[in-house]
């Protein structure tokens, strides 16, 4: 995948034909080339994912990608599966925010592991389950993008948290836990003879 800087000196090569054709099309056929050079050179880090934390159902659940082995600009996505929300960003995160749905972009620094976490929110039981990691890398001279896709699969079991037991079920089990006030009758009270 071509970037930003390729597409501009691409559109300024082609403004070259105002003057001379055949050195546009140089112009640009050199620039295609040292893209494609710029794409084979850009190094592919190791990604692993880490999840940690309880998972409880409706509950907010952390995941961190560790990224390791490459230096210069990295683009990282992490897919998804069903029961699964990708929570936005929080302004004061620690480590750097990949929750928007285009992934995070950084900068890595050779023989250092970059962390990048996001959250996600817990909304159905069972297994849920997280699918591939997409890496962008971008090569030495930023020309291209290269893309890689690491298909791993992490599954994370969810199961009912103990605030939604309270909520839904610790009432209906026990009637005299249940909201409002109620008046109730105890033995002993009154002056009839069966409640004595």
């Amino acid at each position: 995948m071509l970037a930003r800087r390729t597409g501009a000196l691409l559109l300024a090569a082609a403004l070259v034909s105002v003057v001379s054709v055949p050195a546009a099309g140089l112009a640009q056929m050199v620039i295609i080339v040292l893209a494609v050079y710029d794409h084979r050179r850009a190094a592919t880090p190791t990604v692993r994912r880490r999840v940690r934390g309880s998972w409880a159902l409706n509950a907010v659940g952390t995941v961190e990608l560790c990224v390791d082995g490459a230096a210069g600009r990295i683009r990282i996505t992490d897919d998804l599966g069903p029961g699964l929300e990708r929570l936005p960003p929080l302004p004061t995160s620690p480590v750097l925010d990949g929750s928007t749905t285009e992934g995070v972009t950084f900068e890595s620094t050779p023989g250092q592991e970059t962390n990048v976490g996001y959250r996600v929110a817990l909304r159905r039981r069972g297994d849920l389950r997280f699918g591939a990691i997409h890496i962008r890398s971008l090569g030495p001279w930023g020309l291209a993008w290269r893309q890689t896709t690491l298909d791993t699969e992490d599954k994370v079991r969810v199961q009912p948290g103990i605030a939604e037991l309270r909520q839904e079920r610790l009432p209906a089990l026990r009637p005299d836990l249940a909201a409002g006030p109620r008046r109730t009758r105890r033995w002993g009270e009154g002056s009839e003879f069966e409640s004595l």
